[in-house]
């Protein structure tokens, strides 16, 4: 059984908030964690290709915003 709808925006906002803040480390655990994974294995197919894409985004936005702060 998946979970609702709301799963997914909490995984993007998660991913998205830790991006902003430029935390690679922060998304690399969070990625690992069991929250994460609970969260992700409750979302339907085409929903956890959305976090996918989330996640594609937030790494490359905090890669961006960590080599402008060095």
């Amino acid at each position: 059984m998946t979970k609702p709808r709301g799963c997914l925006r909490v995984l993007t906002a998660k991913l998205m908030r830790l991006a902003r803040e430029g935390n690679v480390e922060g998304i690399r655990a969070y990625v690992r964690s069991d929250s994460f994974l609970a969260d992700f294995t409750g979302l339907d197919p085409g929903r956890r290709q959305s976090v996918m894409r989330c996640y594609a985004k937030a790494a490359t936005l905090c890669e961006a915003k960590r080599s402008c702060i060095s």
